[in-house]
């Protein structure tokens, strides 16, 4: 097989073959195949601007281009594609099912490229540019206040950008670039392998109230079959899922979930006021101020516990500060487990005192 660049054509030749007693002459057969041409950055942009305003003229005003440029440049894309990204309709733009496909691409080549950018400014500094990290409220609670101080300490000019949710609410980020790490609890679904996920330590629940809930007391799961619960992220995920499990494990009917939030500051605030319970990991309540003003009901049943990771994508390598970030994640994750041997430890001492004495 040969390549004439020039016309963008390949050559095939075929050997000579004795077919039925006769001499075949070697043949060359010449197929013209088109290329697409290497889609422009700017054309690739201007496509995410239609997909995030839903029109046609809102792009080109966000994009500082005229509408009929901008619907020059998706012919340009969809000629060099051969299929249609964008329908125009009553309601805007509306991208076709693979202008959706070529979006998710699109995004990462953009995300990519910043990012590019971005490294090769950490690396002529490391004072400047900025991590963009989602957390749950164990790891906001145990390991961020930790973890930030030292990383402002080490690269005090980096922007950290945080936001709190569990990993559902992260993972679109993540992908689209927008989102550098993430940690919290491992989901039960929507993980794929273009994930990386790194464990950073063991958390258990606990099911917490306010100090002034009838339901403090409580002992055992039936006794909360008639509570009404505050419910975090989706139902199929997060500890809500775990907490209807170990009710199901019981024979017991699946806990009501009367508020599904996805603020902690929310939930608090309703633990506190009113007589809804929610499972949370026990850290959260366990620093000041919450520990003044929600507690752990006493059940005598062992509630499941989970692992804490960090999230990243796999094909996407760190900028140097999310790096760092990640590696003070680590270490501070390793500090938290061993603390928490201690107190495990300290706990079975002072328990066996007590039998003894």
């Amino acid at each position: 097989m040969f390549s004439d660049f020039r016309s963008n054509k390949r050559t095939f030749s075929l050997p000579s073959e004795q077919i039925s007693g006769e001499r075949w002459h070697p043949v060359t057969i010449r197929k013209t195949i088109r290329y697409p041409h290497i889609l422009k950055l700017s054309d690739i942009e201007n496509f995410e601007a239609i997909a995030q305003t839903g029109s046609i003229r809102a792009a080109a005003k966000l994009r500082g281009l005229t509408s009929p440029a901008l619907t020059q440049c998706v012919a340009r894309l969809e000629n060099e594609l051969h299929v249609a990204l964008v329908v125009r309709t009553t309601r805007g733009a509306v991208l076709t099912e693979y202008g959706i496909a070529f979006l998710r691409r699109a995004q990462l080549i953009t995300s990519e490229v910043r990012r590019a950018s971005e490294e090769i400014g950490q690396m002529l500094s490391s004072q400047g540019g900025s991590v963009s990290i989602g957390t749950s409220a164990t790891p906001a609670t145990m390991l961020l206040p930790d973890v930030l101080a030292q990383f402002r300490r080490d690269r005090p000019g980096v922007q950290v950008q945080l936001s709190e949710g569990l990993f559902h609410a992260h993972l679109s980020r993540l992908r689209e670039g927008k989102m550098d790490i993430a940690v919290g609890p491992v989901p039960a679904v929507g993980l794929d392998s273009d994930v990386l996920v790194e464990p950073l330590f063991e958390n258990d629940l606990i099911i917490a109230c306010g100090l002034q809930n009838p339901l403090r007391v409580a002992t055992s799961l039936a006794d909360l079959q008639e509570a009404e619960w505050i419910g975090t992220g989706p139902f199929e995920q997060g500890p809500g899922a775990a907490i209807a499990d170990a009710f199901r494990e019981h024979g017991l009917p699946v806990p009501r979930m009367m508020v599904r939030s996805e603020s902690m500051a929310a939930i608090y605030t309703l633990l506190m006021r009113t007589d809804l319970i929610c499972a949370l990991p026990r850290a959260t309540i366990q620093g000041e101020p919450l520990c003044r003003a929600l507690c752990a009901i006493p059940v005598v049943e062992i509630l499941p516990h989970y692992t804490i990771s960090l999230f990243r994508l796999a094909d996407s390598p760190l900028l140097p500060a999310a790096r760092h970030l990640a590696t003070l994640l680590h270490r501070h994750a390793h500090y938290v487990t061993q603390a928490m041997s201690k107190k495990q430890k300290q706990k079975l001492l002072n328990s066996a005192d007590s039998e003894l004495g």
